[in-house]
């Protein structure tokens, strides 16, 4: 565990957009390729994580984006309503999750994806 890089800490900006998402009533899910302990200590540390209803590590399902089984197992367990937006840092993620029928946000700053959420009227313009 005191081996996780510091890449996994939340970006400044990306905690704010989580708050903001769910203060305007979205329904927040997570969908990441994580190993188990690094998602146990994540979990226990960060707790911008009760925000989310539900979520799914990789580890956790022997599952893993950017195959389409980890999009299903998704979409059977969590009660999506209309059609989701899934957000990725990594193409490919987003090209497999559009696949499914999904929407996609390439993120590539905190910035940048509520812009594109505001564009795409999840949020309101600050």
């Amino acid at each position: 565990i005191d081996g996780i890089p510091a890449h996994l800490e939340p970006l400044p900006g990306t905690v704010d957009l989580i708050h903001a998402l769910k203060a305007a009533g979205h329904r927040l899910y997570y969908l990441s390729n994580m190993p188990a302990p690094y998602a146990e200590h994540l979990q226990a540390t960060h707790l911008f994580f009760a925000q989310f209803e539900q979520g799914i590590f990789s580890a956790d399902v022997q599952q893993i984006k950017p195959l389409p089984d980890i999009f299903a197992t998704a979409q059977a367990r969590w009660p999506l309503r209309d059609v989701p937006v899934f957000i990725d840092d990594v193409q490919h993620n987003i090209d497999a999750a559009q696949r499914h029928g999904w929407q996609g946000v390439r993120f590539e700053s905190p910035d940048q994806v509520r812009a594109e959420l505001v564009a795409r009227g999840y949020l309101a313009s600050v």
